[in-house]
């Protein structure tokens, strides 16, 4: 069994049959074979179902296609893209070079998904270790918090200051 499976069990209320999902899922406009109906109820079934079935099933059971989607291990549907009016002044090329940027985007997308891939590694990093890893003195520390976060900068200005060395930043002193 699968998470998809589990969920397709529960979306059958009625207990109907293969052959009556089939049925149902004609009805609204889908082809969906029974077979197909048995192998995705057992859990046999790719690990990344294509949309249409999905719709199918979501059709034919009554559940929606987001509720399905979320046990196949699928980011939800959200609303179609749809480029800006000006975009129908570009020519085929400017067109195409769009269309792959988004394709590109997309894919590492479902990059960053994937477990143990070097970008859902750096997504994992970025959004806990990064921070640290690049500035360990600042872990713990919330300057902005509290007043003179450091209050030795003002002798270490002077000293700079002495030695010809201007910097262009001043820190906040709480003042």
């Amino acid at each position: 069994m699968s998470y998809l499976s589990d969920a397709l069990q529960k979306a059958n209320r009625n207990n109907w049959s293969y052959r009556r999902i089939e049925q149902e899922a004609n009805k609204h406009g889908y082809t969906l074979s029974f077979t197909t109906v048995g192998k995705y109820m057992r859990g046999n079934h790719p690990e990344k179902p294509g949309l249409d079935v999905i719709q199918a099933f979501a059709a034919a059971l009554g559940v929606s296609e987001n509720e399905l989607l979320k046990a196949a291990g699928n980011p939800e549907l959200k609303d179609p893209f749809v480029l800006p009016e000006e975009a129908a002044a570009l020519d085929r090329r400017e067109r195409e070079s769009v269309l792959n940027m988004i394709d590109v985007i997309i894919r590492a997308k479902q990059l960053r998904r994937m477990p143990g891939t070097a970008g859902r590694e750096y997504e994992d990093a970025a959004a806990t270790q990064l921070p640290s890893r690049l500035h360990p003195e600042l872990d713990n520390l919330d300057a902005a918090a509290y007043e003179n976060a450091d209050p030795e900068w003002k002798h270490r200005r002077a000293a700079e200051r002495a030695r010809g060395e201007e910097t262009q930043e001043t820190p906040y002193d709480g003042a």
